[in-house]
C-alpha cells in the first residue's frame, strides 16, 4: 500500500510480510522495484511511468519492520517476489516513497488549467504522447504564460506566471522543463523546451514545483516588451 500521499497514486511504500506491515529502505532501491509496485497496485490501469524518492519523502513509518530490496528485475508480479532482506540496517528516515503515473486519454498538444478558482487560472498541463504532463517552473515567466492563455483563447496581455506549485502539485507527470517562448507562439509546444522521461529526470522532477498561470488583459495584441524590461541592442 501507499501511505500519506496526496492521492492514491503516491505515498510511502508499505508491504505486508509475515502478517506485519514493513516499510522499504531507500538503500539499493531502484526504478525496477518501483515498476513492480505500481503494476501490483494498479494492474487494471494503464501506467505511463513512475518515480521514486528516498529520505522519507512521505513521512516516516512506525515499528521496526524495514525491508531492503536486494534484487528486483522489474518483471515480478509482486514486490515480495523480489529478493528482500528483513534484517536491513536502515532507519525510518530512509523510508522509500513512490509515485505511479497513469495514462490518460488526450490529444497531443492540448493544454488545460487545473485546480484554479476560475477557468482563467490554474496549474498548466500539456498533453504529450496522449498523457497529461505538468510543466516545471524552471524558466517559467510572462512569455510562456501569454502563449498558454492565447492557446486557450483567454485574455493574455498581462498573463501572470505563478510558480512554486501555486495551484498544487497534482498527479501529472512532470517531463517538460526549461521552456522558452518568445511570447508570439500560438501553442506552448511551438516554443523551445526540453523533455525527458529517463528514470533519473522523472525522480528529480517528481517532487519539484510546477508552473501555473493567471490569464488577464485582452486578446487583441501582445506588447513587444514587459514594463521595466531592459535590453542592449
Amino acid at each position: 500500500k501507499l501511505v500519506d500521499g496526496s492521492s492514491k497514486y503516491e505515498g510511502r511504500v508499505e508491504v505486508c510480510v509475515d502478517g506485519a506491515w514493513y516499510t522499504v529502505c531507500d538503500d539499493n532501491y531502484d526504478s525496477d522495484a518501483t515498476a513492480v509496485i505500481c503494476n501490483q497496485l494498479f494492474s487494471t490501469e494503464t501506467l505511463s511511468s513512475s518515480a521514486y524518492y528516498g529520505s522519507a519523502r512521505f513521512g516516516q513509518g512506525t515499528g521496526y519492520g524495514i525491508l531492503l530490496v536486494s534484487s528486483c528485475s522489474g518483471s515480478e508480479g509482486k514486490l515480495v517476489n523480489c529478493t528482500l532482506n528483513k534484517n536491513a540496517y536502515c532507519g525510518h528516515y530512509e523510508d522509500i516513497g513512490i509515485r505511479c503515473y497513469v495514462h490518460s486519454s488526450c490529444t497531443n498538444g492540448d493544454i488545460h488549467l487545473v485546480n484554479g478558482s476560475s477557468d482563467r487560472e490554474g496549474r498548466v498541463e500539456v498533453c504529450i504522447d496522449n498523457t497529461w504532463t505538468a510543466v516545471s517552473e524552471n524558466q517559467w515567466d510572462y512569455r510562456e504564460t501569454r502563449v498558454v492563455c492565447r492557446q486557450l483563447n483567454l485574455p493574455y496581455q498581462w498573463a501572470v506566471p505563478l510558480i512554486g506549485s501555486y495551484f498544487g502539485r497534482g498527479e501529472a507527470l512532470v517531463d517538460i522543463y526549461s521552456t522558452y517562448c518568445s511570447g508570439q507562439e500560438n501553442s506552448l509546444l511551438d516554443c523551445s523546451y526540453t523533455i525527458s522521461r529517463t528514470s533519473t529526470s522523472l525522480t528529480y522532477f517528481a517532487s519539484r514545483p510546477v508552473a501555473g498561470v493567471e490569464c488577464n488583459g485582452n486578446t487583441t495584441s501582445v506588447p513587444e516588451c514587459e514594463e521595466g524590461e531592459v535590453r542592449m541592442v
